[in-house]
């Protein structure tokens, strides 16, 4: 295969692996979706993480800050791109998932 070939299949894939979480909300209620969240934000007592925990907060406010950091208007390092490919509709299935939630589930 041709350097330019791969060159090109490269580049092609990389948008794909930009999308956060659609093809990993296989599990119901969003915990597919939080599985992407829970890999940086504490899941509980034992974690230490200087990210903040998701788990048990309230889901309106997850809710307006995932949207928050989708229109630029949260500042943020990385969360503005993570937020940017999910859906409404995905960031309400997680924000719910999230706040049912207590620390140590997932």
């Amino acid at each position: 295969m041709a350097l330019r070939t791969i060159v090109f299949l490269t580049l092609l894939s990389v948008p794909l692996s930009l999308r956060p979480a659609a093809a990993a909300d296989d599990l119901p209620g969003g915990a597919g979706l939080a599985r992407n969240c829970l890999i940086c934000h504490a899941k509980d007592y034992h974690d230490v993480s200087p990210v903040p925990r998701l788990t048990g907060l309230d889901a309106a406010g997850i809710v307006e800050a995932l949207r928050e950091y989708r229109t630029g208007r949260r500042p943020a390092t990385i969360m503005d791109r993570i937020a940017s490919g999910y859906s409404d509709a995905e960031i309400d299935r997680l924000a719910a998932y999230l706040a049912g939630l207590h620390w140590g589930e997932q």
